[in-house]
């Protein structure tokens, strides 16, 4: 009984996660595809993820998130505490750009209509 109670609230957003967000979207990964960065040393995984619902920031119907590695020209990086993402995958995203200007999550959760609720409250300033 205790470790399922555990489980649900180590699940559910806090405020310092929602405060840290410059972007929370509830989206579906469409495609995703690996690509070097600007000065061919580190593998990029890149993400379009078309937006369902905005609950935070001015994001358009497409976002392209990232994460560091992925495989490309016989190469393989990976990289620890990265998200993975699969086509078809519906979540929601608490998002941050990088110094190199890329969207990355802090965070992806399911996004019920009961966690989109409370994220609501809490970006309108309310308690649980």
């Amino acid at each position: 009984m205790w470790l399922i109670i555990l489980i649900v609230l180590a699940a559910a957003p806090d405020q310092e996660l929602v405060n840290r967000a410059e972007s929370i979207v509830h989206g579906r990964v469409s495609r995703s595809w690996p690509a070097w960065d600007a000065q061919h040393k580190y593998i990029w995984t890149h993400y379009e993820v078309q937006a369902l619902d905005i609950l935070r920031g001015n994001r358009g119907l497409v976002v392209i998130v990232s994460e560091p590695g992925g495989s490309l020209d016989g190469i393989s990086m990976r990289v620890s505490e990265t998200l993975d993402y699969a086509v078809g995958e519906e979540a929601l995203l608490f998002l941050y750009r990088t110094p190199a200007g890329h969207w990355r999550a802090l965070s992806k959760q399911r996004a019920t209509p009961e966690m989109k609720s409370r994220i609501r409250r809490m970006l309108a300033g309310r308690s649980q």
